[in-house]
């Protein structure tokens, strides 16, 4: 008889946004999720790789682990919720990647995460988390259009 086993995780008073993504390397498997407030790289042993007793590759995942800098990164809400001084908002949909890197074939490297996230007021917020060294770089991407910034500034501006 197949045994089955349940994970449960919840992120409390952040929901998870839709663009889950699940990678597979030589000696990973990947869970990237962003929530309205975070990003996350939960990265497991491959089943094939993993030589423990323990029957599960999420035998191993604790809240210490989620919690651990290189799985997490927390979404600065001067950026998140103000992206450039215009008043974005938060994140309401995402897509996340795993890009293989040159290190794929050491146990450790498992490529770069890169997560978008698409806010309310038509910004993307670009997060990538890297891989040895690990770093985290954000950027955000705007309408730079010259009616864009005329209605956002200076109309808005004249009635006040």
């Amino acid at each position: 008889m197949q045994q089955i086993y349940l994970l449960k995780s919840r992120f409390a008073d952040t929901p998870i946004l839709e663009g889950l993504s699940i990678h597979e390397t030589n000696h990973h498997v990947i869970i990237l999720l962003a929530t309205v407030s975070s990003v996350h790289r939960i990265r497991l042993p491959h089943p094939q790789s993993y030589v423990s007793r323990a029957s599960s590759i999420f035998s191993d995942l604790t809240f210490q682990t989620l919690k651990d800098h290189h799985n997490l990164h927390l979404l600065n809400n001067s950026v998140s919720g103000n992206v450039g001084g215009s008043g974005e908002g938060l994140p309401h949909t995402a897509g996340t990647h795993l890009v293989s890197s040159s290190n794929e074939s050491s146990a450790s490297g498992c490529g770069d995460a890169i997560f978008i996230l698409g806010l309310a007021g038509g910004a993307l917020m670009v997060v990538r988390m890297t891989d040895l060294p690990y770093s985290v770089h954000t950027h955000a991407i705007k309408n730079a259009s010259l009616m864009n910034r005329l209605f956002t500034g200076f109309v808005p501006g004249m009635f006040r």
